[in-house]
């Protein structure tokens, strides 16, 4: 039970953490992306229906406006709402979109008898899934949906054309997919190594201000236990002077044998009230210890302040 909720406890302080990270860490490189848009249009001009194009442009202006948009709502409701669930699928949809989009363009320019539009189209799928490696990786399913949309219609294309060359470049497409995947998949997962020495530091820490906490209490409790004790010894140590100094006085004005039993039995009783309190200090220490066992009995009340 103990091992579930630490690793229930591990999986919600990595979600916080990764979506932290897609929230405030990962910075869009929207003019860039616009840039890129533009120059995609600007190839496909002459080349596609403008109509596809048009599209095309919209298509690719709307996801990366939602996921900025998306991106500026959440940033000061990340921690109130504790949205952190619902930022990681979004993500991963919009990196579907984003890769959708990109997958378009390769088959929207893709030419079998252009070798430049080959080249420009392999140029920009290879670049694209490479720069999003390091900053996708920490999700594995942001990564894929991603990928796979802007790489395998490229794949498919070269594989449909034939010939020796295509199919080779069609492989050597699966091939780097299956490198960067790899390499995906280690950096996943030195992030979350990452994430699970920082939560077992964290939780260390608390520990430590739990036990530190819980010592400098008791300390407090047994301080305030020996300021009682030492004022319930004072109480018989100052009556036995008392009582003592009353005899010096009874030896000199005579008072009779009566009273000298009297007083010497009220002193036998504060020899024996100091004796129980270091009885009680010592079988405290012997409790704390573990050397004597704790057994609960009901106490009269009546008798214990008839004593006071």
């Amino acid at each position: 039970m103990f091992g579930a909720q630490t690793k229930d406890a591990l999986t919600q302080y990595e979600e916080r953490a990764f979506a932290r990270y897609f929230i405030h860490d990962i910075h869009f490189p929207l003019v860039a992306m616009t840039l890129l848009s533009l120059v995609s249009a600007w190839l496909m001009y002459g080349k596609v229906p403008l109509s596809a194009i048009v599209a095309w442009v919209l298509m690719a202006a709307v996801s990366n406006l939602l996921r900025e948009g998306f991106v500026r709502y959440m940033k000061p409701r990340l921690e109130p709402q504790q949205k952190y669930a619902l930022v990681l699928h979004v993500f991963a949809c919009s990196s579907l979109l984003t890769g959708s989009v990109w997958g378009a363009f390769a088959w929207m320019y893709f030419d079998p008898a252009s070798a430049t539009s080959q080249l420009v189209v392999g140029s920009y799928v290879g670049g694209l899934i490479g720069g999003s490696v390091t900053p996708l990786a920490i999700y594995l399913p942001a990564f894929y949906w991603f990928v796979l949309p802007t790489l395998l219609p490229y794949v498919w294309l070269m594989a449909n054309v034939g010939g020796t060359e295509h199919l080779i470049l069609a492989a050597l497409g699966l091939v780097y997919l299956g490198g960067l995947s790899n390499y995906a998949h280690i950096t996943n997962r030195l992030h979350r190594e990452a994430m699970r020495l920082r939560f077992d530091n964290q939780s260390l820490i608390k520990d430590l201000e739990l036990r530190k906490a819980g010592a400098e209490n008791a300390s407090r409790t047994k301080s305030l236990f020996l300021a009682g004790v030492s004022h319930d010894l004072k109480q018989p140590i100052r009556a036995i002077a008392m009582y003592t100094g009353f005899l010096r006085h009874s030896a000199v004005q005579d008072t009779g044998p009566a009273v000298v039993t009297q007083t010497a039995e009220k002193i036998e009783s504060a020899v024996s009230a100091i004796h129980h309190q270091i009885t009680r200090l010592l079988e405290l220490s012997r409790l704390e210890s573990g050397a004597m066992p704790l057994n609960l009995e009901p106490l009269d009340l009546d008798d214990l302040f008839t004593q006071v």
